[in-house]
């Protein structure tokens, strides 16, 4: 225990000392593999009940709109459920030092901006509020957050938070693209960097 406690204040204080700020390229691709194998691991849970429910074997938004509100609610619940595991549990492992499976194949790493150690906290600010909550666009998790959010605004407050969050988006990758160290909005939010791992 001792040593592995001892390992990882070492990994630590290389990754605080070295700063190294991955080119966007490589941000897209850890962003790409992540967004790949999170829509399956999401979407699994979602896809069964929807396929038993509705008797569909595509899984389609209105294939899932056409179930009952109560069965929607419980996919979508445990949609956003395996969401926070992926993005949020997985990462905060000690097995994992703040890396997503897109992450890892990129040697890419979710670390603090002021050095100190991740907690629950950066990542919880950084996934819930920034990426799923304020860009919406670059999480496959939020598609179900904001089809619930949708179904209780009025008319065209849903189009317009839509386009809204798009833009945000958009407007995040380009920061990301022109910073030096290519930091979006929701690590803004959540006060992390994105490192390269040796």
């Amino acid at each position: 225990m001792r040593r592995r406690k001892r390992l990882e204040e070492k990994l630590l204080a290389r990754l605080r000392s070295s700063k190294q700020y991955p080119p966007p390229a490589k941000r897209l691709g850890a962003f790409l593999i992540d967004y790949v194998l999170s829509s399956i691991f999401i979407s699994i849970i979602p896809m069964v009940i929807t396929s038993i429910v509705t008797r569909e074997k595509v899984f389609t938004a209105s294939a899932f709109a056409r179930m009952p509100l109560a069965w929607q609610v419980v996919s979508g619940a445990a949609a956003l459920i395996l969401g926070a595991y992926y993005f949020i549990v997985y990462p905060m492992k000690k097995a994992h030092l703040g890396q997503t499976p897109g992450k890892r194949l990129m040697k890419l790493r979710i670390a603090p901006a002021d050095g100190q150690e991740l907690t629950w906290i950066h990542m919880c600010r950084r996934e819930l509020i920034g990426s799923m909550i304020a860009e919406g666009e670059t999480a496959f998790p939020s598609s179900f957050f904001r089809y619930f959010l949708y179904m209780l605004l009025p008319g065209n407050t849903a189009g317009w938070l839509a386009a809204a969050a798009a833009a945000l988006s958009a407007a995040s990758v380009l920061w990301a693209l022109f910073h030096e160290k290519h930091r979006m909005f929701h690590d803004y939010i959540g006060k992390i960097v994105v490192l390269g791992v040796p």
